[in-house]
This record gives C-alpha cells, structure tokens and sequence, in this order.
C-alpha cells in the first residue's frame, strides 16, 4: 500500500512538473487538454500556426516541440528550413468550454488539415497559418517557400485547403504543385 501511494504521488509530481510551455494567446480552456498529452515529454512548448471559429467551435492549429520554441521557428530563407527544432502539427478544438485533440502527430508528418476537421475549418486554419507566416518572413519570402515547395519531382501536391488559401492570398501556385 505504501508502495502505491508512493507511486501515484511521484506521477502526480511529474505531470504537475511537466507544464507545456503555452503562449498567451491561448485560452486557458485549452491548456487542460494540452498538458494532457502522454507521455509529458512528447509535448513541452507551442507555438500557435492558425486558429479559426467555425459554427460555433473555436479551432488551433499548433506547432508542438518537445523542446522550447526555437528562437526563429519560420526562417525568412526557404533554403535555410528549421530542421533542428521542426514541430509536431496538434489540432484542438474547443465547443462550450470542452476541448478534444483532434490530431497530435508526429515531426515533420505534414497532414491534410480536412482529413481532421471540416474543410471549412481546414480553410480557414491554413489561411491563417499563412497569413501569420507572412507577417512574420514577408510575402516575397512566403511566395519563394511556397515555389520551393516545387521540387521537379511530382513528390509534393497542395491539399485543397492550401491551394484554396494560397487563391485567396493571390499568389500564383507553381505547376507542379498542382493535383
């Protein structure tokens, strides 16, 4: 019996001690279903990549590092990617106070956003995404990572929600990233 309680109480200690690392922005009605990821060490910080509200429920799209947030998580340079600190994609959504994670994956697995959640909010998520990106490297900058996504080889093709964001930012998308 001794043995147990001596248990639960390091487990409680360790998740009480393994707070995710959570910017401002984010509501508090979520940071309950982010400090809930097993094992704590899989998710210590996040960055926000887009947020939407869609019929009522409030969506994020985040960036999860197991580690803390790298000091220039978008490098103006696509040639200069951050492969050292590259995220984990997390969607939440939150409906009346109650969050689910409707996605944790795992680095650099680059998912379709609508295969998650409603292609309105896929839209809506990647918009955002984008344009928070933009603010941050500038639109010649995002306009030169967006073509070099573009490698020749057929290997990589826009989702809808992408090639729809990128419409209605009205930057050309190149051939070969056509479906």
């Amino acid at each position: 019996m001794v043995f147990l309680g001596i248990g639960l109480a390091f487990s409680l200690a360790t998740r009480v001690n393994a707070q995710v690392a959570i910017p401002q922005e984010i509501p508090e009605s979520i940071h309950g279903c982010i400090n809930s990821i097993e094992p704590p060490s899989l998710v210590r910080a996040v960055d926000v990549a887009g947020t939407a509200t869609v019929e009522n429920t409030d969506y994020y799209y985040l960036y999860a590092y197991d580690q803390e947030v790298p000091d220039n998580p978008e490098p103006a340079s696509a040639d200069s990617p951050n492969w050292v600190a590259y995220p984990s994609d997390l969607v939440i959504s939150l409906q009346s106070d109650r969050c689910e994670i409707e996605r944790l994956g795992t680095p650099g697995d680059h998912i379709d956003l609508a295969s998650v959640v409603s292609q309105v909010a896929a839209r809506s998520l990647t918009l955002n995404r984008f344009e928070r990106v933009i603010e941050v490297i500038g639109r010649e900058n995002f306009i030169a990572r967006v073509d070099s996504w573009d490698t020749g080889d057929g290997q990589y093709s826009l989702w809808d929600e992408e090639a729809w964001a990128l419409n209605q930012l009205d930057i050309d998308i190149p051939e070969g990233l056509l479906p």
